[in-house]
């Protein structure tokens, strides 16, 4: 599985044996070596190191990677900073899903340029403390 996922040019291939590799370590590997982006985005929805989700979070060039790792980050303080700075609004949008500080849900719903973020803010303000899981508005 290891090799498939790293060298079959089949890009199918590649995707099932993503599915069901669960060491870390290679994950970690594969998602600093690989190119193709749609790889990379499926090897961060997987991964579970923290400190490297925070750095794809905030640097990666690709937004799609950036959007997975946010996905996935359990840091409340560098999500907000996500949430009211990163460049797209998909990458905001996931981060402010997460937030819990209703204040700056609040601030981020009256003052972001992007009126789909702005929406998930609400949406996020409304429904935060139900206990079931709302869904995400994408429209994108």
């Amino acid at each position: 599985l290891q090799e498939l996922a790293r060298i079959t040019e089949n890009e199918h291939v590649r995707y099932t044996a993503l599915d069901c590799l669960v060491d870390q370590d290679l994950l970690e590997n594969l998602v600093a070596d690989e190119k193709h982006k749609g790889i990379r985005k499926v090897v961060v929805k997987r991964l579970a190191n923290q400190i490297l989700l925070a750095e794809l979070a905030r640097n990666d060039g690709d937004k799609e990677v950036r959007e997975a790792a946010v996905r996935n980050l359990q840091d409340l303080t560098l999500l907000a900073v996500i949430a009211k700075s990163d460049q797209d609004p998909k990458v905001r949008r996931a981060a402010v899903t997460k937030l819990v500080n209703q204040e700056l849900i609040a601030d981020i719903a009256r003052n972001d340029i992007d009126w789909l973020v702005r929406r998930e803010a609400i949406w996020n303000l409304t429904f935060q403390h139900h206990p079931v899981e709302y869904p995400t508005c994408d429209l994108g």
